[in-house]
This record gives structure tokens, C-alpha cells and sequence, in this order.
């Protein structure tokens, strides 16, 4: 069995449409860059359990994007995980029991771990409803830009259908005269003001786009469509573009939360792996999920003058008011924007919970993972190999541009 379809393609070398399926996209391209990605797809499906393919390639076929990624990430984290692992999907849990996790891992024959899989994913991105709008990101996902996605947000809606095409002559032209390496410098958390904005009107419609740089080694490729993000209209006066990268954490603990209460008693530690599919995700948003959101309180007196205190409030998922909480939660495995192209570059980070009540043994795992001392929060990292030298790759990773 195989996952995508033995079609004629042709010359098919265009990107990505606005409202097209990842999945209908990755099936009918002709690019060299998307066929690797399908080999290396039909590499890993391969060696999943024959009795389990039928359900994942129904999956991977949806038209729902958000089906087809999870259905990804269960298919990455089977071959991450059986590298070096011993893997059962979906182990059966005893009699009274009618859910299972995704994953059980062994190691020379001994039970491990359970490993349970969600996606993490703010639902600011609004659904653009109205046909104008998508056919205007259909076409600015059209223009060259081989250093850059964009950024957009908007305010309002248009009454007619604009002409893009000076549009796109617009956006060309500016997106080439920026350096990618000097606003890559941009701290996206503290220095959003900094980033280039171009704006544009139609009508009472409202547009701002702002260049975010792809990283360098996928420059050029041409892979991800122009269209990397799309901030919601909030009917105010000004948009608070900040707020969503601020919130992205909530996100992120809420799939934790989720997971997290599925089972009582699993005997074994148990992971919950995360793929973060926010643009703008890091370290610092898995933190603030897992142990409160970063706090610093300026306190003011005539004697000491100003006193700064650093603190994490006390609504994470694995500490709240009252002390330590979801302790059946061993770790999290933390991925961000994974995709396929970045799977041999991106490497998952794994968070081990200091209040866990079966703890995840630190010499388990090989790849990069963080210990928390519970009671000083100090972080210690281990960075171990990376996923390149775990994960099965048919040729050198990416694969060759267009």
C-alpha cells in the first residue's frame, strides 16, 4: 500500500494555492522538492504496521489540514520513536479500559513509556470566509519571494473584488530589497515594532504585510507558500498583532491539559508529544504552558529605589494555585512547526516534569531534553544527537531545489 496516487503530474511546478489541501497540493506537484518529500513519506509509511495503514492513509488524504498533520506527526513520531525503541500503536490497556495512547515503547523487551500525540494551535488564523479575500491571498501566494513568507493582517472586508496585480508588483519589489539576515536579527517577542510593514487598502479593507525570514539553509526553495500567517481582523481601531504571539502558551497548555486527564493509571511514564503549529512558537511559549506564564513585578520604595522580581505565574500546566497538578504527565515532547522538510533539522525538545509521579528516566531518551529543579526552577539542558541521525532519510535532507 502506498499513500499517494501513480498519476501523470506533468509540469505542475506552481506553489501551493491559497485554500488548497496540504494534501492535494503534495499529490498533484511535479516540483522536485514535494516528490522527495513524497519518497520520504512512502519511505516511513512503509514501515508502519500493515494493519494500522489503511486508517493513517485515510487520514493523510483529508482535506482538512489539520487531519493530515496529525496524521503526520503520528507517522514522524513512529519512526523517530522506532530508531531506537521497540513500538506498539495504540497497546491495549486491559478489559475496563476502552482508550489507548498512541504509543507504548519498549527496550529490549521491557515496557518503557506511553506516548500520546496532539497538535497545538491558536484558532486565530480566522476561516476567511469571504471569496474576495481568499482570491487576493491566492494571488500574493503567487509572487516570487524566495527569502521571505509574509505576515498578514487585516481590518474590515471588501465590498468588491480588488485588482492584485499591482499588488504583487508592489510586494516584489519590496520583499527584494530586504536583507533576511538583518531582520531574522528581530526578536519577534520584544521587537515586533521593528519589522518592516507594508501597507495596503481596498476600499475600507485594511492590509498590513510583514516579512518573516525562512531560514537560511531553505531559502529559495520554494516550498511554503508566500502566505505564512494570517492575523485576525478584531473590529478595533488598531490590531493588537502582539497578542498572538503572546497567547500562543495558552494553546500549547490547553492540548497538555487535554492529554493529560485522558488516562488514571498507565503503570508506565508517559509522554505527551506536541507539534506547535503557531509561527512564531518557541522555547520560551512550551515554558510558560508547561510552568506559568513569566511574570516581572517592579516594586518601588524610597530606601531601596526599584527592585525587580522575575516570576511564573501559577497557571501552568503542571502547577497551579494550589502546587504541582497533571503529574501523570512524565515529559512533553515538544515540536515546533514540523513539517516534513524541517524533520531532519528541527529537533523535538523534551520537558521533563519535576512533580511527575513515574518519572521519565534521563538516559532514555537521545535526543535534546530540559530537567526543571522543581523547587528553584533551574533548567538543565542536555543537547544529545540530532533527529537526522535517527530519523530514516532516502538521500541528503532537504532534497535538491527546483
Amino acid at each position: 500500500m502506498r499513500i499517494f496516487e501513480d498519476i501523470p503530474r506533468g509540469r505542475d511546478q506552481r506553489p501551493r494555492r491559497e485554500n488548497e489541501s496540504i494534501f492535494d497540493y503534495m499529490n498533484s506537484s511535479s516540483r522536485p522538492l514535494v516528490a522527495g518529500i513524497r519518497e520520504l513519506l512512502e519511505l516511513w509509511f512503509e514501515r508502519y504496521p500493515e494493519d494500522a495503514k489503511h486508517q493513517l492513509k485515510r487520514r493523510l488524504y483529508s482535506r482538512t489540514d489539520s487531519q493530515h498533520q496529525s496524521a503526520f506527526f503520528e507517522l514522524y513520531l513512529h519512526e523517530l520513536l522506532t530508531s531506537r525503541f521497540e513500538v506498539v500503536l495504540e497497546p491495549d490497556m486491559g478489559l475496563d479500559i476502552t482508550t489507548h495512547p498512541d504509543f507504548k515503547a519498549s527496550l529490549d523487551g521491557n515496557p518503557r513509556f506511553y506516548l500520546e500525540a496532539v497538535l497545538a494551535s491558536q484558532a486565530l488564523a480566522e476561516v476567511v470566509k469571504d471569496a474576495r479575500i481568499a482570491e487576493v491571498f491566492g494571488q500574493v501566494n503567487r509572487i516570487n519571494s524566495p527569502n521571505f513568507m509574509l505576515q498578514v493582517s487585516y481590518h474590515g472586508a471588501p465590498t468588491t473584488a480588488p485588482s492584485t496585480r499591482l499588488l504583487r508588483q508592489k510586494l516584489e519589489h519590496w520583499l527584494l530589497g530586504l536583507e533576511p539576515n538583518e531582520i531574522a536579527g528581530i526578536d519577534l517577542q520584544t521587537e515586533y515594532h521593528r519589522l518592516p510593514c507594508l501597507e495596503w487598502c481596498h476600499e475600507d479593507w485594511q492590509v498590513e504585510f510583514r516579512p518573516i525570514p525562512i531560514a537560511p539553509e531553505f531559502r529559495g526553495l520554494g516550498i511554503t507558500p508566500v502566505v505564512g500567517a494570517v492575523m485576525p481582523s478584531t473590529g478595533a481601531e488598531v490590531i493588537d498583532l502582539e497578542s498572538y504571539v503572546d497567547k500562543t502558551h495558552v494553546a500549547v497548555r490547553s492540548a497538555i491539559r487535554r492529554k493529560a486527564t485522558k488516562y488514571k493509571v498507565l503503570g508506565l511514564p508517559y509522554i505527551v508529544a506536541v507539534n506547535i503549529l503557531e509561527p512564531f512558537a518557541d522555547e520560551r511559549n512550551l515554558l510558560d504552558a508547561l510552568f506559568g506564564e513569566e511574570q516581572i513585578t517592579v516594586s518601588l520604595s524610597p530606601s531601596a529605589g526599584s527592585v525587580t522580581t522575575h516570576r511564573r505565574a501559577a497557571d501552568g500546566a503542571w502547577i497551579g494555585p494550589d502546587g504541582p497538578h497533571n503529574t501523570r504527565v512524565s515529559a512533553v515532547l515538544a515540536c515546533f512547526n514540523l513539517t516534513p522538510l524541517v524533520s531532519a533539522t528541527r529537533a523535538p525538545i523534551l520537558v521533563h516534569n519535576p512533580w511527575a509521579s513515574n518519572p521519565l528516566p534521563m538516559d532514555l531518551w537521545p535526543l535534546s531534553q530540559i530537567s526543571v529543579h522543581g523547587e528553584t526552577g533551574t533548567l538543565d539542558r542536555i543537547d544529545d544527537r540530532s533527529p537526522a541521525e535517527l530519523l530514516r532519510f532516502p538521500f541528503s535532507w532537504p532534497p535538491p531545489k527546483d
